[in-house]
């Protein structure tokens, strides 16, 4: 059996809130203290939107200053209902903007308004989906600055699979089918992986079973608070992770309004808890 990766640790600038728009180098200090023993340190973008070509430049400067690396970020919200094609551009017209950052993330993923109505069918959306994300893909593999892109799963593509005998498919592997057989026999398309949230899959009761199906198909895993009394076998569910192949952890907390360091603090927190569950030594 292949050794698991040695696995990559980032934070998600999303769990500072309105912090990440107006002090953007004030976050990036704290995701340094947070990382401060970490070998790779790594940060994912809330989104490129509100960015300006300055703020592009000041933001890869700090980054540099403070020995951070830009692993991704979030900026494609995928709805059937939205003319796709202009986000698409916008995305790419930004990434270019970027001088330093390589091979970046470009996470996508399901619009609020697909994920909050009941009678939409994922499924059924994942064909209009499939299409935006090869699209994407064929346009940051002619770029030069490389990249891949990542679907985020929330709870709604995680619904099925659930029963303890876990036979039935989870609607997100029909689009990994989907894009997979439109891009897997392409060499003018990037790699496709899923981004899974393990607060929201856990919320879901999403069982180690249908877990397993997603191997090789996870890039990255997002990682939440540990509540105190939970119930979920954490150690089981972070080995198996690794087992499928997810190398890259992001610690991303969903935001309370409180102050930049009492955010620091928590998800400081969580990456010590995770990284005791993976093995990794705590130091400092």
């Amino acid at each position: 059996m292949n050794q698991p990766e040695k696995p990559r640790f980032g934070v998600q600038m999303y769990g500072f809130g309105e912090h990440a728009y107006i002090d953007r180098e004030g976050c990036l200090r704290a995701i340094r203290q947070i990382l401060h023993d970490c070998d790779y340190k790594g940060v994912e973008m809330l989104s490129f939107w509100g960015m300006t070509k300055n703020d592009v430049s000041g933001f890869e400067e700090t980054i540099r200053k403070l020995g951070l690396t830009l692993s991704g970020t979030h900026c494609l919200a995928l709805d059937p209902a939205r003319e796709s094609e202009s986000q698409v551009d916008y995305v790419l017209s930004m990434y270019e903007q970027f001088k330093s950052a390589r091979n970046l993330d470009i996470v996508c993923f399901a619009s609020g308004r697909v994920l909050e109505n009941p009678s939409i069918v994922m499924s059924e959306v994942y064909d209009h989906f499939s299409e935006t994300v090869v699209d994407l893909c064929t346009k940051i593999k002619k770029m030069k600055h490389g990249g891949r892109v990542l679907y985020h799963c929330f709870e709604r593509d995680l619904k099925r699979g659930l029963s303890e005998e876990g036979s039935d498919a989870l609607p997100v592997e029909e689009l990994c089918r989907k894009i997979g057989e439109k891009i897997g026999k392409s060499q003018h398309a990037c790699e496709f992986k899923l981004q899974l949230d393990t607060l929201f899959a856990c919320n879901a009761k999403l069982n180690l079973m249908s877990l397993k199906r997603l191997q090789r198909m996870v890039g990255s895993l997002h990682v939440g608070p540990w509540p105190a009394g939970e119930y979920l076998d954490w150690k089981t569910i972070i080995e198996t992770c690794r087992e499928i192949g997810v190398s890259q952890f992001i610690i991303e907390h969903q935001y309370g309004g409180a102050l930049m360091e009492k955010s620091a603090k928590s998800m400081g927190d969580t990456l010590r808890k995770l990284r005791e569950l993976i093995g990794v030594q705590n130091e400092g």
